[in-house]
């Protein structure tokens, strides 16, 4: 019987893994959950957050307490969003429940208290109305004082964190319409510098990283994307966050295939056969339908299509060489300077 695999097709945004999420769309042997970046395993308060409390830093009652209410508090936040969170919607309204329940699974012990974290966390209000009006009439040990505590988590090394966090992902991408009967394509399920640390928490991992030009990727943002997670407002800004975000790299390893986004477009044949080999793949039924090589490289080059950033481009391929890629001579013929 084959083995099923969850692959994830990792970036540093905008990078180009949409790309590789495309081409394995064309794949036989795979099922791609599209429309959800799948990052709850390091998001902050996430898995690995959870981990780390539980596991690997049990500092009495404080990890575990806040970083079980944090997690608690993700999945009210997204109940709360409803429709607009799109994990939400991937997994038609079953996250929180699901969430509740891996919360509790991995939570050892509860009880009704605080404890002095309370009076740093709590708004000033909160703070107001609790220990200046509410404990005037009810002091601490009074029936009436137990109106204003509120659940204690305790969990110290349990010995079912990683199999109940694997199940709890697993629920997820059922929630989602995942049939785990072919291979698992996922957008963004591992950190992209270290992809590793979140492999404990899925059956059979392999990721792809995908990187890019950052001359190509610093015009993107400026002409296409406008996000502000990723500062362009200067070439010099840019070039400090890129540098930070690449401080460190993947290591090498069996499970981890790093690429960059040009070779699958100017190096397509020769890419594609190194996924496959990667990934176990041979049923490449539908080539060049959801990724197009003749289409994406009217996306590169884009420091020669658009010269207003030519000493921008310049300022960060000089200062990021390590990173610049190998690119012909001339910018491929295109009509058109749209960025798509």
């Amino acid at each position: 019987m084959k083995e099923i695999k969850t692959i994830g097709a990792c970036g540093y945004g905008w990078t180009g893994s949409g790309a590789v999420l495309d081409l394995l769309k064309e794949y036989g042997e795979n099922q791609v959950l599209d429309g959800l970046e799948f990052n709850i395993t390091y998001l902050p308060d996430g898995l690995q957050d959870l981990r780390f409390h539980l596991t690997e830093d049990c500092s009495r009652f404080y990890g575990s307490d806040v970083a079980l209410r944090r997690f608690r508090t993700l999945a009210d936040r997204v109940e709360r969003r409803g429709k607009r969170n799109s994990f939400f919607r991937a997994t038609k309204g079953r996250f929180p429940a699901i969430s509740r329940d891996y919360a509790r699974e991995i939570t050892e012990l509860s009880w009704r208290g605080g404890w002095s974290i309370d009076l740093i966390t709590e708004s000033p209000w909160e703070y107001f109305w609790k220990h200046r009006v509410y404990e005037r009439f009810f002091p601490k040990g009074s029936p009436g004082h137990a109106r204003i505590e509120r659940p204690m988590y305790y969990s110290v090394d349990p010995e079912n964190f990683t199999q109940a966090s694997r199940r709890y992902v697993h629920r997820l991408l059922e929630a989602a319409g995942c049939t785990f009967e072919q291979n698992i394509v996922l957008d963004q399920p591992f950190p992209a510098n270290d992809p590793a640390l979140s492999f404990d928490f899925f059956e059979r991992p392999l990721a792809i990283v995908v990187d890019r030009d950052p001359r190509d990727l610093y015009i993107l943002l400026k002409q296409g994307i406008h996000t502000t997670c990723i500062p362009t407002g200067t070439p010099e800004e840019f070039i400090t966050y890129y540098r930070l975000a690449h401080k460190h790299p993947p290591q090498p390893r069996p499970d981890v295939l790093q690429l960059r986004f040009e070779d699958l477009v100017y190096r397509y044949e020769d890419t594609v056969k190194t996924i496959e080999a990667f990934c176990g793949l041979s049923d490449h039924r539908s080539p060049k339908t959801s990724f197009d090589p003749a289409v994406s490289i009217h996306n590169t080059q884009l420091f020669r299509k658009f010269p207003e950033y030519a000493e921008d481009a310049r300022k960060i391929g000089e200062a990021l060489p390590e990173l610049v890629y190998p690119f012909p001579a001339a910018a491929p013929d295109s009509a058109t300077t749209r960025i798509f």
